[in-house]
């Protein structure tokens, strides 16, 4: 399928075999339906299989689709303040990490609300940007976009 002049099928199958070293094409009815789906639905895998494993539960977050090439990590952090939130790319990983100061004034009758030190690591693919990172309401959310260089993409060329 073209679109904005270039053709999204064979863009996708060279940025999964670049992405995953494989030489596999995806073709319109494999996995998903189409080739543009099933790359961006094997990108956002990565997103979300990849979020660190020493204690998945926490923080719990989504992973929002909210374009053709843009997602959204949203992460619930209810209690916290931004100050005691880090994130940052670090070698094709995007590292979100939190650790609250100890409170020594207060006595705890009953404490249900986390706010335990974390620290959540997901994968990002060589063309994936971070637009930017908001807190509103107890959510972190920080968007993506996947930037394919014009130099990946296809060419088409008239014959003369």
């Amino acid at each position: 399928m073209k679109k904005y002049g270039y053709n999204f099928e064979d863009t996708f199958n060279k940025l999964i075999n670049e992405t995953f070293n494989t030489n596999h094409v995806v073709y319109g009815d494999m996995l998903c339906g189409n080739a543009k789906k099933a790359g961006r639905d094997l990108i956002t895998q990565t997103i979300v299989s990849s979020g660190d494993k020493s204690d998945t539960r926490y923080p719990h977050y989504n992973v929002v689709e909210i374009g053709e090439n843009n997602w959204v990590i949203d992460i619930a952090l209810a209690g916290w303040d931004k100050s005691n939130i880090n994130v940052e790319e670090n070698e094709g990983y995007l590292v979100v990490s939190g650790k609250q100061p100890e409170d020594t004034n207060l006595k705890y009758i009953h404490r249900g609300i986390a706010l335990r030190s974390f620290k959540k690591s997901f994968k990002l693919t060589e063309w994936m940007v971070v637009r930017g990172v908001t807190m509103l309401n107890g959510i972190l959310s920080i968007n993506i976009e996947l930037v394919v260089p014009e130099e990946k993409k296809p060419k088409k060329f008239n014959i003369g």
